[in-house]
């Protein structure tokens, strides 16, 4: 396998690598009841909290952003996308694995990490 293709993977599957993280700010928009208010034995009710949680990942951790390395979501797609290619080509990850990369690649979530 070409050190390339491997680099280029590797990178895409840092998003699934565990990293220090904390919550920095958390906004409840609204509070209700779940399932009506029933209580649930010794824990009691439980509430559906609705908000946006805002945190922030370790600013000592070394590794490059990803607007660093690839400059454009666009491009760390393509990137993805070539990567997981060869690489089930090469017989090396299944096709399945290789969709369930490029979709994760895709997704919103990681496209606002792009947008700063």
């Amino acid at each position: 396998m070409k050190p390339l293709r491997l680099t280029v993977l590797l990178a895409g599957c840092a998003l699934f690598v565990p990293a220090h993280a904390r919550i920095t700010e958390i906004n409840v928009r609204k509070i209700e009841p779940f399932a009506g208010g029933a209580t649930f034995g010794n824990a009691g009710a439980y509430e559906r909290v609705w908000g946006v949680a805002k945190g922030e990942l370790d600013p000592a951790d070394p590794r490059a952003s990803l607007e660093e390395r690839y400059a454009s979501h666009a491009k760390y797609v393509k990137k993805v996308e070539a990567a997981a290619r060869a690489l089930v080509r090469e017989r090396l990850l299944l096709a399945e694995d290789a969709e369930r990369y490029v979709k994760a690649a895709r997704d919103e979530s990681v496209a606002k990490l792009f947008a700063r």
